[in-house]
C-alpha cells in the first residue's frame, strides 16, 4: 500500500492503482507553454465567474421529461452547455465520444444533440434506479432529437451502463470496450461524502431517512442509494481512496489529448466548509492528469441539503457556513514523447 497526501489527511491506496508520473511533452489543445524535465506549465484563462446557477427546471423538463426531477443533484443544463462549448475549445471535435462515471440522470446526453456537438454518450452508474431515469429521460430527449434533423452534423448515441466506476476499466471491458479503445472526454460530478449522514460517523443512511418528514421523504425518495457500496454514503479516507480509484480508471480510459471536466461544489459538515473541489483536484493530479483551468459558478439559491444544515445551524445559535458557488475544472491527459 501506499500513501497519498491529501490536505491534512492521508489515504490509501494500492501500488497498481497508483499512476508513475512520465515525461510528457505538448497538449493537443495547445494550453501548454512551456516543458522543462517534466514540469508543465499550463495557461489559466478562468473567469473569476462564469455564469451563475439559474434555476433550469422548465428546460429540463422540456428535453428529458418530467421524471428526471426526482434526482436530488441534477446537473445545471446551461453549465453544461457551456462545458461542452468549452471542450470545442479544447479540441473535442464533434461526434467524439463522452463518458460521465457518475451518470445520475444521465444530463450529458445533451451532448448528443447536434447543437451541442452531435457526440456518443455513455454514462456509468451504481444506482438501478437512475438507471431506470436515464433510460426514460433518453427515450423523451430522442424526441427532441428528432426535431433537430435539419442539422449537418447526426446525433450521438447514448448507453446507460450500471456498474461501479471504482472498477471502471472492468466495467467498460465488460459492456463490449476493446483493448486500447479510449474515450475523448469525461463529464462529471463526483458524490458529495456522507451524503446521508452529514458527516456523523454514528448515523447511518437509512436512519436519516426515518428521520425525515413526509414531505422531506417525498422530495428524495427513492433518489439516493443508501447501500454501503455507494461512494456518497463514504467518509473521510475511505471516500477519499474511492475516488482515487476512479480518477486512475478515468485517466486509463482517456485518451492522449483527452479531457476531463470535474464539477464540484464545497460542502459542510460539523460546521466547516469541506473543500471537495481542491480535495479531487488533488486526487486527479495524483493520477496523472494535468490541470488546466478552474471556472466559478455563482449559484442563486440554495439546494435541500444545504437549507436543512442552514436551519440546523441557526436553531443552535451558530452561524450558518454558506456556499454560494461551484467549481468546474478541466483538465487534460497529455501525450507521451515519442522517439
Amino acid at each position: 500500500m501506499m500513501k497519498l497526501k491529501i490536505g491534512d489527511q492521508h489515504v490509501n491506496v494500492t501500488e497498481e492503482d497508483a499512476i508513475e508520473v512520465r515525461d510528457f511533452c505538448r497538449l493537443s489543445s495547445d494550453s501548454v507553454l512551456h516543458h522543462n524535465r517534466g514540469e508543465v506549465m499550463v495557461r489559466n484563462d478562468a473567469l473569476p465567474f462564469a455564469g451563475t446557477l439559474t434555476p433550469d427546471s422548465d428546460l429540463r423538463q422540456q428535453w428529458f421529461g418530467s421524471a428526471v426531477m426526482r434526482h436530488p443533484a441534477k446537473q445545471h443544463l446551461p453549465q453544461l452547455i457551456h462545458i461542452l462549448r468549452r471542450l470545442r475549445d479544447l479540441g473535442i471535435a464533434p461526434g467524439s465520444t463522452l463518458l460521465d462515471v457518475f451518470g445520475g440522470s444521465g444530463s450529458l446526453m445533451a451532448a448528443c444533440s447536434p447543437l451541442y456537438g452531435g457526440h456518443d454518450v455513455a454514462a456509468v452508474e451504481l444506482a438501478p434506479h437512475f438507471i431506470a431515469l436515464q433510460l426514460r429521460a433518453w427515450q423523451h430527449f430522442q424526441c427532441t432529437l428528432e426535431m433537430q434533423d435539419v442539422y449537418d452534423i447526426p446525433p450521438g448515441m447514448f448507453v446507460s451502463i450500471q456498474g461501479d466506476s471504482r472498477k471502471l476499466v472492468e466495467v467498460l471491458r465488460d459492456e463490449g470496450m476493446r483493448e486500447g479503445e479510449q474515450v475523448d472526454a469525461l463529464v462529471t460530478s463526483p458524490p458529495y461524502q456522507d451524503s446521508l449522514t452529514d458527516g456523523n460517523p454514528k448515523r447511518k443512511p437509512e436512519q436519516v431517512f426515518k428521520r425525515l418528514d413526509k414531505q422531506a421523504r417525498s422530495r428524495i425518495l427513492p433518489a439516493y442509494d443508501i447501500t454501503p457500496q455507494n461512494i456518497g454514503n463514504e467518509r473521510g479516507n475511505k471516500y477519499l481512496a474511492s475516488m482515487a480509484q476512479v480518477w486512475v480508471g478515468c485517466v486509463d480510459v482517456l485518451r492522449p489529448g483527452g479531457i476531463l471536466v470535474c464539477i464540484t461544489r464545497d460542502c459542510v459538515k460539523d460546521g466547516m466548509r469541506v473543500p471537495v473541489g481542491e480535495q479531487n483536484r488533488a486526487l486527479i493530479e495524483a493520477a496523472g492528469l494535468v490541470y488546466l483551468e478552474t471556472e466559478q459558478w455563482a449559484v442563486e439559491r440554495l439546494s435541500f441539503w444545504r437549507i436543512l444544515q442552514k436551519k440546523r445551524a441557526e436553531g443552535k445559535g451558530q452561524t450558518p457556513v454558506i456556499i454560494n458557488s461551484e467549481s468546474v475544472q478541466y483538465f487534460v491527459k497529455l501525450e507521451a514523447v515519442t522517439a
